[in-house]
This record gives structure tokens, sequence and C-alpha cells, in this order.
């Protein structure tokens, strides 16, 4: 959230983006415009054990993947099966999965986000949101399915998605992109506020704060 502007806006990545969402459902007073990348939307969310999920969130699982099985590890963040990574790229993605140590401090907050804020998505009434909101999303993501965006960005009035093309969670090469709206923002903007602005010129936005959801 940017404070301290007279033009408030909240951005969540990965699982910041429910609260990010029932943020602007409870309070759209105090936010003038919402972003959301790679986010979590209404889905069949399946009911899943807690005890393995304790079990995968420990450091030793994480740093045996990495140490013995890197490509599974990407994975873990996102990276589409099969994504060849060049030199920039695959510094940026082990930089990115290097933060996630020690996992130990984000195991409960992972967990909770796993059982309890992605499924309470399901229930979210997005037709109810009154703040201009951009959707940002990557079509080869493979932690959040692209497939879920496009339905909850027609129920949301006003809403712009950006598709990323190739990128997998963590946008690694965010500038191959192709921008489109869904629906048109002139017809669904609600009266006295503006919707926000893309990549195509206008504004920048803040900086956002990237992380997996690890707590």
């Amino acid at each position: 959230m940017r404070l301290g502007s007279s033009e408030p806006r909240w951005s969540g990545f990965s699982a910041e983006t429910v609260s990010a969402m029932q943020f602007g459902l409870r309070h759209p007073d105090r936010i003038t415009a919402l972003m959301v990348m790679s986010g979590h939307y209404p889905q069949k969310h399946h009911k899943l054990p807690e005890r393995p999920l304790r079990l995968l969130y420990s450091d030793r699982v994480f740093w045996t993947l990495k140490t013995f099985a890197p490509k599974l590890f990407a994975r873990v963040g996102g990276t589409p099966k099969g994504f060849r990574a060049s030199s920039a790229e695959q510094r940026a993605l082990e930089r990115v999965m290097e933060g996630l140590f020690p996992i130990k401090p984000r195991t409960r907050g992972a967990i909770f986000d796993t059982l309890v804020s992605e499924p309470d998505v399901d229930s979210f009434p997005l037709e109810q949101m009154s703040v201009p909101t951009l959707m940002i999303h990557a079509a080869d993501d493979a932690l959040a399915r692209y497939a879920t965006v496009p339905p909850a960005a027609a129920r949301i009035p006003g809403a712009r998605l950006v598709t990323i093309e190739r990128g997998g969670h963590l946008y690694l090469v965010p500038k191959r992109a192709c921008a489109g709206k869904s629906p048109d923002s002139s017809a669904h903007t609600p009266p006295g506020r503006r919707a926000p602005d893309d990549d195509r010129g206008g504004r920048r936005h803040p900086p956002l704060k990237r992380g997996l959801g690890l707590g």
C-alpha cells in the first residue's frame, strides 16, 4: 500500500492478493485503486490435510529440493514445466528462490494461506468491487492457474486485465507482455473514479513486494 499520498493504492502479489481484494471490498473509500499480480481467484479448492503441509514447508525439504532437484524446486516457485530460462532469467530465479530461506518463520503463514486464506476467495462477492482494479497475470503461471483469471476479471466492474505471455508466477520476462482489457474499463469504471493505469502509459505504479505466499 502507498502511504503518505493523496491517492493511496493497494497492491498484492501471489497470496497477498487475497487480503488486497478483501480490503478493496471492505474499505473501498480508503484506497483509489487496487493492483493484483499472480493472484488467487475463485475456483474449486480442495481441502488439504495440514500434516503433509507442515512436513513440506520445512527448511530440510526445501534445501533438499534446491540442492538435488533444482528443476522441481523451480516448479514450487510457479515456473512452468519445460521453461527454458536464459542466463539472466536463471539468475533472477535463483535470487528469488534463495530469498525463501529460512522457511521455518514462514511456515504458519504458508499453511494459513493454503488452508484458510486462498479457499476463502471462493466466497468473495467480486461483483461488489467498486475500486478500480488492475489484474496482471502470466499465461504460463504454474502456481496460480491463468484459467481462473478471466472469469474473475469479468465479475469485477471495470477491471483491466494485463496478460503476460511468458514468465511464470514470478514474471521472469516481464517485457514480453500483451495488454488487454476485460471488460471495457471506460464503460464500467465507477462514477467519479479513474481506472488504474496499466503498462501502456500513464503514471508508474509503486513497486510491489514479491513473495510466494510463504508467510
